[in-house]
């Protein structure tokens, strides 16, 4: 399997092998793009990415690809939504998405995931995109002549590395694109901030520390880090400040990616995303297979089934308008 991550300026690919715990990196290239080709992450030029695309996977073997694309592509957020079920819960969720995310909905592709019900609502994490920002990636490896799998980003494909039953933190940072904090509630994605390329260490603690004030991180017990062991150590004395005697040593747990993922060297990090692509081709982490995409499947599939009903009924009621072979 190839991964490939795009940024504004480059192309990184990596032919993975193996799993998580027991993976390699085969081969990697890189191949910079022009300027025009990609903007904030939006392809405006698909013949130029497509270009990029043939040079940097030639030479590493196959066509099928997971795509990695930029955090600022993508709408992540937390959505509250009043206590429903079935099509009252679909009506309200619709009303939620269009009140939350600057976008017609009808233009979205999304996945959701219901968090928590309780007696006074229930918590819905949602991940979006917008088909045409989709579909110009989709386009451009088609004209290069691969086949994508799967489409994730950094922080969302990174959803099986964080703990599953508490809120965390996920800092990426030094992967050749935007700096981003991304915060998870239960395993998924809640939350997302993206920074300058040109963020300090000191300016990512205080961005986490300002979170962690909010309500709905007091529960937070861990910031995870895709990004290097020196900045690793700066936020575990940033977040974690000397206590007195008798306090406990760490309110907050940090914890490496790379730690996690011993294979994946340092050295390695600009070819993190691509990586990380390669392990999300589940539907739980696969954008290509979101929820109104499948509904458009099954909208096809039910229209294919009348006009096959109509068929049988017309053959059944006036079998003289049906040709017959002489």
């Amino acid at each position: 399997m190839l991964g490939i991550q795009c940024t504004d300026t480059s192309v990184q690919a990596a032919r993975v092998t193996g799993t998580r715990k027991h993976g390699a990196i085969k081969k990697y290239k890189t191949e910079k793009i022009s300027k025009g080709t990609l903007e904030r992450g939006v392809v405006l030029d698909s013949e130029k990415l497509a270009d990029a695309l043939k040079k940097v996977t030639k030479g590493l073997g196959g066509t099928s690809v997971a795509l990695c694309l930029p955090p600022e592509t993508v709408y992540c957020t937390l959505l509250h939504i009043a206590p429903s079920r079935g099509k009252r819960f679909q009506e309200l969720l619709n009303t939620a998405i269009a009140e939350t995310i600057p976008e017609e909905r009808q233009v979205l592709r999304y996945k959701t995931h219901i968090l928590k019900r309780t007696s006074d609502g229930i918590d819905v994490a949602i991940v979006a995109i917008r088909s045409d920002v989709l579909e110009g990636y989709l386009e451009a490896c088609k004209k290069a002549r691969l086949r994508v799998v799967s489409v994730t980003t950094t922080s969302f494909g990174c959803n099986h590395l964080v703990s599953k039953n508490t809120v965390t933190i996920l800092t990426s940072v030094g992967l050749g694109t935007y700096p981003t904090i991304t915060l998870f509630q239960n395993g998924w994605p809640v939350d997302e901030a993206t920074l300058p390329i040109s963020a300090t260490d000191a300016s990512l603690a205080k961005e986490i520390q300002n979170l962690m004030q909010k309500p709905h991180t007091q529960s937070m017990k861990y910031v995870t880090v895709l990004g290097s062991e020196k900045l690793l150590k700066y936020l575990r004395g940033a977040l974690n400040p000397k206590k007195k005697k008798g306090e406990s040593k760490e309110n907050v747990q940090n914890q490496s990616v790379t730690a996690m993922i011993p294979w994946l060297k340092e050295k390695d990090l600009p070819f993190a995303g691509a990586c990380i692509a390669c392990w999300s081709q589940s539907s739980a982490m696969n954008l290509l297979r979101s929820e109104n995409a499948g509904k458009n499947v099954r909208a096809i599939l039910a229209l294919l089934l009348v006009l096959g009903f109509c068929a049988v009924a017309i053959a059944y009621l006036r079998p003289d308008l049906i040709p017959t072979l002489s």
